[in-house]
Protein backbone atom coordinates (compact mmCIF):
# COMPACT_ATOMS: atom_id res chain seq x y z
CA UNK A 1 0.00 0.00 0.00
CA UNK A 2 3.09 2.60 0.72
CA UNK A 3 4.25 1.52 -2.55
CA UNK A 4 0.97 3.26 -4.07
CA UNK A 5 -0.06 5.90 -1.73
CA UNK A 6 3.33 8.39 -1.61
CA UNK A 7 4.03 7.77 -5.24
CA UNK A 8 0.73 9.33 -5.88
CA UNK A 9 0.71 11.96 -3.45
CA UNK A 10 4.39 12.92 -5.36
CA UNK A 11 2.84 13.01 -8.58
CA UNK A 12 -0.17 14.71 -8.01
CA UNK A 13 1.82 17.45 -5.87
CA UNK A 14 4.00 17.81 -9.11
CA UNK A 15 1.37 17.74 -11.85
CA UNK A 16 -0.56 20.80 -9.28
CA UNK A 17 3.02 22.29 -9.18
CA UNK A 18 3.16 22.81 -12.80
CA UNK A 19 -0.37 23.65 -13.61
CA UNK A 20 -0.12 26.23 -10.97
CA UNK A 21 1.45 29.24 -12.87
CA UNK A 22 4.33 29.83 -14.99
CA UNK A 23 6.32 32.17 -12.87
CA UNK A 24 7.46 32.21 -9.36
CA UNK A 25 5.28 35.14 -8.18
CA UNK A 26 2.54 33.46 -10.02
CA UNK A 27 3.08 30.11 -7.88
CA UNK A 28 3.74 32.10 -4.47
CA UNK A 29 0.18 33.56 -4.37
CA UNK A 30 -1.11 30.67 -3.26
CA UNK A 31 1.48 29.99 -0.61
CA UNK A 32 2.10 29.46 3.23
CA UNK A 33 4.85 28.62 5.48
CA UNK A 34 3.38 26.55 8.59
CA UNK A 35 5.75 26.51 11.88
CA UNK A 36 3.98 24.22 14.24
CA UNK A 37 4.07 22.44 17.55
CA UNK A 38 3.79 18.52 16.95
CA UNK A 39 3.66 16.24 19.71
CA UNK A 40 3.21 12.47 19.04
CA UNK A 41 0.86 9.55 20.26
CA UNK A 42 1.01 5.59 19.80
CA UNK A 43 -1.24 2.51 18.45
CA UNK A 44 -2.97 0.44 20.43
CA UNK A 45 0.22 -1.91 20.77
CA UNK A 46 2.41 -0.08 21.93
CA UNK A 47 -0.03 1.04 24.68
CA UNK A 48 -1.34 -2.70 25.56
CA UNK A 49 2.91 -2.79 26.23
CA UNK A 50 3.08 -0.47 28.24
CA UNK A 51 0.03 -1.68 30.06
CA UNK A 52 1.62 -4.83 30.50
CA UNK A 53 4.55 -2.85 31.94
CA UNK A 54 2.59 -1.52 34.40
CA UNK A 55 0.62 -4.77 35.76
CA UNK A 56 4.28 -6.68 35.98
CA UNK A 57 4.64 -3.64 38.40
CA UNK A 58 6.94 -1.42 36.41
CA UNK A 59 6.41 2.25 37.12
CA UNK A 60 6.22 4.08 33.65
CA UNK A 61 5.57 7.76 33.35
CA UNK A 62 5.23 9.54 29.86
CA UNK A 63 6.58 12.79 29.30
CA UNK A 64 4.81 14.17 26.44
CA UNK A 65 7.07 14.40 23.26
CA UNK A 66 6.53 17.94 21.41
CA UNK A 67 9.00 19.24 18.89
CA UNK A 68 9.21 21.89 15.64
CA UNK A 69 7.68 21.19 12.73
CA UNK A 70 7.97 23.16 9.44
CA UNK A 71 5.40 22.94 6.43
CA UNK A 72 4.94 24.12 2.70
CA UNK A 73 1.45 24.49 1.32
CA UNK A 74 0.05 25.15 -1.73
CA UNK A 75 -3.47 25.65 -2.67
CA UNK A 76 -4.47 24.53 -6.31
CA UNK A 77 -6.95 25.89 -8.35
CA UNK A 78 -9.42 23.15 -7.47
CA UNK A 79 -9.68 24.01 -3.49
CA UNK A 80 -7.13 20.90 -2.64
CA UNK A 81 -4.24 21.68 -0.94
CA UNK A 82 -0.47 20.22 -1.18
CA UNK A 83 2.49 20.54 0.59
CA UNK A 84 5.73 19.03 2.52
CA UNK A 85 6.66 18.86 6.13
CA UNK A 86 9.51 17.72 8.18
CA UNK A 87 8.62 16.68 11.80
CA UNK A 88 9.87 14.36 14.44
CA UNK A 89 7.41 11.61 16.04
CA UNK A 90 9.03 9.97 19.34
CA UNK A 91 8.66 9.25 22.94
CA UNK A 92 10.14 10.56 26.05
CA UNK A 93 9.39 7.72 29.00
CA UNK A 94 10.54 7.09 33.01
CA UNK A 95 10.74 3.62 34.35
CA UNK A 96 11.46 2.37 37.67
CA UNK A 97 11.37 -1.32 38.53
CA UNK A 98 13.16 -4.20 39.96
CA UNK A 99 12.00 -6.81 37.50
CA UNK A 100 14.70 -6.56 34.88
CA UNK A 101 12.48 -7.85 32.00
CA UNK A 102 13.18 -7.13 28.28
CA UNK A 103 12.11 -3.47 28.21
CA UNK A 104 13.64 -2.29 31.87
CA UNK A 105 17.27 -3.70 30.19
CA UNK A 106 16.40 -2.48 26.95
CA UNK A 107 15.43 1.20 27.96
CA UNK A 108 16.76 1.70 31.04
CA UNK A 109 15.39 3.61 33.60
CA UNK A 110 15.01 6.94 30.92
CA UNK A 111 14.28 6.57 26.88
CA UNK A 112 13.87 9.08 24.61
CA UNK A 113 13.67 8.19 21.00
CA UNK A 114 13.68 11.07 18.01
CA UNK A 115 12.56 9.86 14.37
CA UNK A 116 12.81 12.52 11.79
CA UNK A 117 10.70 12.54 8.68
CA UNK A 118 10.12 14.18 5.61
CA UNK A 119 6.50 13.83 4.28
CA UNK A 120 4.15 14.94 1.17
CA UNK A 121 0.34 15.33 2.01
CA UNK A 122 -2.88 16.28 -0.41
CA UNK A 123 -6.37 17.16 1.13
CA UNK A 124 -9.59 18.08 -0.40
CA UNK A 125 -11.62 20.35 1.19
CA UNK A 126 -14.80 18.92 3.09
CA UNK A 127 -16.44 22.59 4.32
CA UNK A 128 -15.10 25.94 5.01
CA UNK A 129 -11.64 25.65 6.45
CA UNK A 130 -11.82 21.63 6.94
CA UNK A 131 -9.97 19.25 5.01
CA UNK A 132 -9.55 15.77 4.57
CA UNK A 133 -6.91 13.39 2.53
CA UNK A 134 -3.55 11.25 2.94
CA UNK A 135 0.18 12.29 4.15
CA UNK A 136 3.01 9.75 3.39
CA UNK A 137 6.87 10.10 3.97
CA UNK A 138 10.30 8.71 4.74
CA UNK A 139 12.72 8.37 7.37
CA UNK A 140 15.38 10.51 7.01
CA UNK A 141 17.51 9.92 10.70
CA UNK A 142 16.89 9.17 14.56
CA UNK A 143 18.42 9.61 18.30
CA UNK A 144 18.13 7.19 20.68
CA UNK A 145 18.86 7.98 24.34
CA UNK A 146 19.27 6.03 26.50
CA UNK A 147 20.20 6.36 30.89
CA UNK A 148 20.51 2.59 32.12
CA UNK A 149 19.69 1.70 35.58
CA UNK A 150 22.93 -0.05 35.84
CA UNK A 151 25.68 0.65 33.57
CA UNK A 152 26.22 3.93 31.33
CA UNK A 153 24.29 5.98 29.28
CA UNK A 154 23.84 5.32 25.32
CA UNK A 155 23.36 7.92 22.85
CA UNK A 156 22.99 6.26 19.38
CA UNK A 157 22.08 7.90 15.98
CA UNK A 158 20.04 6.08 13.93
CA UNK A 159 20.34 6.91 10.13
CA UNK A 160 18.71 4.80 7.02
CA UNK A 161 21.02 1.81 7.01
CA UNK A 162 21.27 1.11 10.43
CA UNK A 163 16.94 1.04 10.54
CA UNK A 164 16.33 -0.98 7.70
CA UNK A 165 19.36 -3.30 8.11
CA UNK A 166 16.98 -3.51 11.38
CA UNK A 167 13.79 -4.69 9.74
CA UNK A 168 11.96 -1.81 9.86
CA UNK A 169 10.36 0.24 7.16
CA UNK A 170 11.48 3.72 6.31
CA UNK A 171 8.36 4.64 5.04
CA UNK A 172 5.15 5.85 7.08
CA UNK A 173 1.24 6.52 5.68
CA UNK A 174 -1.72 7.40 6.66
CA UNK A 175 -5.10 9.71 7.10
CA UNK A 176 -4.85 13.52 7.43
CA UNK A 177 -7.29 16.03 8.67
CA UNK A 178 -6.74 19.93 8.88
CA UNK A 179 -8.49 23.20 9.78
CA UNK A 180 -7.67 26.81 8.96
CA UNK A 181 -9.05 29.42 11.30
CA UNK A 182 -7.85 33.00 9.17
CA UNK A 183 -6.38 35.69 11.88
CA UNK A 184 -6.15 37.93 8.40
CA UNK A 185 -5.41 38.15 5.17
CA UNK A 186 -1.94 36.72 6.08
CA UNK A 187 -1.97 35.07 9.29
CA UNK A 188 -3.83 31.56 9.95
CA UNK A 189 -4.08 29.24 12.79
CA UNK A 190 -3.64 25.48 11.92
CA UNK A 191 -4.97 22.48 13.71
CA UNK A 192 -3.79 19.06 11.93
CA UNK A 193 -4.55 15.42 13.23
CA UNK A 194 -2.88 12.37 11.46
CA UNK A 195 -3.80 8.66 12.38
CA UNK A 196 -0.96 6.14 11.31
CA UNK A 197 -1.81 3.35 9.17
CA UNK A 198 1.44 1.99 8.64
CA UNK A 199 3.47 -0.29 10.91
CA UNK A 200 7.91 0.30 11.12
CA UNK A 201 8.07 -3.24 12.60
CA UNK A 202 8.28 -5.74 9.06
CA UNK A 203 8.67 -9.02 11.50
CA UNK A 204 5.62 -8.88 14.25
CA UNK A 205 7.72 -11.48 15.99
CA UNK A 206 10.55 -9.23 17.41
CA UNK A 207 10.03 -7.50 20.35
CA UNK A 208 8.67 -4.22 20.66
CA UNK A 209 11.26 -1.70 21.64
CA UNK A 210 9.35 1.25 20.36
CA UNK A 211 5.72 2.50 18.89
CA UNK A 212 5.50 0.28 16.11
CA UNK A 213 2.22 3.20 14.76
CA UNK A 214 2.61 6.52 15.26
CA UNK A 215 -0.59 9.24 15.37
CA UNK A 216 0.07 13.11 15.65
CA UNK A 217 -1.43 16.30 16.90
CA UNK A 218 -0.20 19.74 15.32
CA UNK A 219 -0.72 23.43 16.11
CA UNK A 220 0.84 25.86 14.22
CA UNK A 221 0.62 29.59 12.82
CA UNK A 222 0.92 29.99 8.72
CA UNK A 223 1.80 32.73 6.44
CA UNK A 224 0.18 32.75 2.93
CA UNK A 225 2.46 34.89 0.32
CA UNK A 226 0.68 36.94 -2.43
CA UNK A 227 -1.93 39.51 -2.93
CA UNK A 228 -4.74 38.10 -1.31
Amino acid sequence: MKKIILPIIILINLAFAQSGGKSLEKYLENFAVVVGMNQSFYGKDWNDAVEDLENDGTDVDHNPFRKLSVTLISEHKNGMLGGAKYLLYGFDYDFESSNYDFYVNGFGSSSIFELKFFKLFLTYPLIDGLYLGFEGGYFIEGQSKLKMQNGPNETDDLDRDIWTDSDFSEFDYGLLGQYYYNINEKILVTVEGYYGLSKFSKDNDIPMTFPNVFHYVNLGIAYKFGKK
